[in-house]
């Protein structure tokens, strides 16, 4: 399993697209929340599962439902306000980067922003990209919604694809970013040179929001 899934009873205060760390004895990684509070009754996580990842490999094999897991926080500043409602947003998510995301894109459409939302979803690989179902199923509901999916190989042939690089995607998809409020999620390298091309085509920096995963 590339990614997965966790879900956590919790009574737990945060906001969307905050992140929380889970801690395995003396191990700690920090994971973005999927989940919106008010819309989920439970916290979600998109846990990457990397081979030799002594926390994800223990969430994915050695946690069963039902176990107690030790979590702090939450943390984070990558969340939506509703004083930018009548703001278009851009959302660039790359890789498990979808999960803060999805939460506050779910956010800012539930508290009724009806600027234009431009979502971009990123992976290497096409079969690596996830919960696209869900996304065109909003696209579908919230006309202000355009998801596009984004890969350099398209090994599942998926059509809705645009093919190449995520930043050269966004550079040319916008002429201007003046005026936007931009969240960017993903690879801390990426995230850095998604944040300068979109404040160097208009952007303020006080909107252009990141979770840069270390």
């Amino acid at each position: 399993r590339e990614t997965l899934r966790i879900r956590l009873a919790s009574e737990l205060n945060y906001r969307a697209g905050q992140y929380i760390t889970v801690w395995n004895k003396n191990e700690g990684r920090s994971y973005s929340l999927a989940s919106v509070p008010g819309l989920d009754s439970m916290l979600e996580l998109h846990v990457k599962v990397i081979p030799d990842g002594r926390v994800s490999q223990w969430l994915a094999n050695g946690v069963e439902e039902g176990d107690s897991i030790e979590i702090q926080g939450p943390a984070g500043s990558c969340f939506y306000t509703p004083e930018s409602q009548e703001q278009p947003i851009i959302l660039v998510g790359i890789g498990t980067g979808l999960a803060p995301l999805y939460g506050i894109l779910n956010d800012a459409l539930n508290q009724g922003h009806q600027a234009q939302i431009n979502l971009f979803v990123a992976a290497y690989h096409s079969s690596r990209l996830y919960y696209l179902e869900e996304l065109h199923t909003l696209a579908r509901r919230f006309p202000q919604l355009t998801v596009t999916p984004c890969a350099i190989e398209n090994d599942t042939n998926l059509r809705s694809l645009v093919t190449g690089d995520i930043n050269e995607i966004v550079k040319h998809y916008f002429i201007s970013t003046q005026g936007m409020r931009a969240y960017l999620c993903g690879s801390a390298e990426r995230v850095r040179q998604l944040k300068k091309l979109i404040f160097l085509k208009g952007a303020n920096r006080q909107d252009i929001y990141a979770d840069e995963f270390i």
